[in-house]
């Protein structure tokens, strides 16, 4: 069953709008100028390999994905977690990714019963298991969504700055949406998420 709140959204009716303002070319253009950090960190085949094959991940993995993503600001909380947890509740994530591949939230929300990992550190983490299939959700991103379809996206930050936490049906749709756009754009997942990024460094 898909996450509460996302069965009213049309999906179908939100990709075209996306594609009509930013078509499948200019999404492939933004894609290639991404850089953030050190770098594509997720889609580092090499680094990613073993996790990928074994279908969990490691504490020490995580952590390093983690400082990737948050600049280390969730290490104290990452290392609260066992190396045995870690391993557990990535290799259920994946297990349900691979047997419910339609359900996008399932492997989300497993994965942020872990301590220090919230719904973009989770989306980060299934993003390096398949790039394909998943992005990273992302504050620009999301705003580069609201821009087109500000019905469907509801603001996560208020006029003071302040921003609260995704909810796991946000993550959902996002999901889907950007799973939608990468069919019809003929590209990954996560370089659909890499050309929002982009569009939305001067938003």
């Amino acid at each position: 069953m898909a996450a509460e709140g996302v069965k009213t959204v049309d999906v179908a009716a939100l990709t075209e709008r996306v594609l009509r303002k930013y078509p499948a070319a200019s999404l492939s253009t933004k894609a290639s100028g991404f850089d953030f950090a050190s770098g594509d960190l997720p889609a580092d085949a090499k680094k990613w390999d073993r996790f990928r094959t074994r279908g969990f991940m490691t504490l020490d993995e995580l952590i390093d994905l983690s400082r990737w993503k948050t600049g280390g600001r969730q290490d104290r909380n990452i290392e609260r977690n066992s190396d045995v947890a870690v391993r557990a509740i990535t290799g259920a994530a994946t297990s349900v990714a691979s047997q419910v591949p339609e359900e996008p939230a399932l492997p989300i929300g497993i994965l942020s019963s872990l301590s220090g990992v919230d719904l973009p550190t989770a989306s980060t983490v299934m993003t390096v298991w398949s790039p394909e299939r998943f992005g990273i959700l992302d504050i620009r991103a999301w705003n580069v969504l609201r821009a087109v379809a500000p019905a469907a996206f509801s603001s996560v930050q208020s006029p003071a700055g302040n921003r609260r936490l995704f909810r796991l049906a946000e993550a959902d749709l996002y999901l889907r949406l950007i799973r939608e756009i990468a069919q019809r754009a003929s590209m990954s997942c996560r370089a659909v998420d890499q050309a929002l990024w982009v569009l939305g460094e001067k938003k």
